[in-house]
């Protein structure tokens, strides 16, 4: 299993602190690979830079990559960069879904950052472990929740989003291309929406950050949302210092 994390050039100030809190709050976790159009602001050496800036057809080049690097990996652990754990988890929990998860060979299986109460009455328990069906009349069967994909449901899910033209995230999360789409009875620990939305900084994620361990985290969007105004660009510096 690997962990793989689709980014941009605008975002990649954060990826290497997103990556020391993923070793804080998930000890001895997959190793991660950043995807990335450009990969120049990351100092982390798992990189796979793409020539496609389309999410889709990122996403896809970069597995075919992926395979060629690690040619024995049959799942993938799916994470947008702002979805990364902001707080504490029980990642022992977390990794026993994850075995269980493969061990009965689920194709798909997201960790919500919100309760799922319209999947708790149609369930399968594997293991001693929940799971619950994702509905046929919700929406967001393919939602990009951090989720474990099977590598090759995944590859055959996003064929399918280029064959119909679909080559945002928003539109992938809509793709019903099969039944077995499973939650996981885990909160995983971020907010829905995550750290930014759109081209804007989440306060309400911000807020949730777990402290000192996020310090700097918050630090840089504090500073990235005072910078993205022209009214306080020139105090960028002076409340750095004050915050840092």
């Amino acid at each position: 299993m690997i962990i793989l994390s689709p980014t941009y050039s605008k975002n990649e100030k954060y990826c290497d602190i997103l990556i020391s809190l993923l070793d804080n709050y998930w000890p001895n976790h997959p190793k991660l690979y950043f995807v990335t159009d450009s990969g120049d602001n990351i100092k982390y050496e798992n990189k796979i830079i793409t020539e496609n800036t389309k999410w889709v057809e990122m996403l896809y080049e970069s597995l075919i990559t992926l395979k060629q690097i690690e040619s024995s990996c049959d799942y993938i652990f799916l994470i947008l960069e702002d979805l990364f754990p902001i707080w504490d988890m029980d990642y022992n929990d977390l990794n026993k879904y994850l075995e269980i998860s493969k061990k009965s060979n689920l194709n798909y299986v997201s960790f919500l950052t919100f309760d799922a109460d319209w999947g708790k009455d149609n369930y399968r328990q594997f293991f001693g472990k929940d799971f619950y069906f994702i509905h046929n009349n919700f929406n967001y069967h393919s939602q990009l929740q951090p989720a474990l994909w099977k590598y090759d449901h995944l590859i055959k899910t996003l064929e399918y989003a280029l064959e119909n033209k679909i080559n945002d995230p928003w539109k992938f999360e809509f793709i019903k291309f099969s039944d077995d789409h499973y939650v996981a009875d885990f909160r995983w620990p971020n907010i829905l929406n995550g750290l930014l939305v759109g081209n804007l900084i989440n306060y309400e994620a911000l807020e949730k950050i777990q402290l000192p361990e996020g310090r700097k985290l918050k630090n840089s969007l504090i500073i990235d949302s005072i910078s993205r105004n022209r009214y306080t660009r020139k105090l960028k510096k002076i409340i750095s210092s004050f915050i840092n």
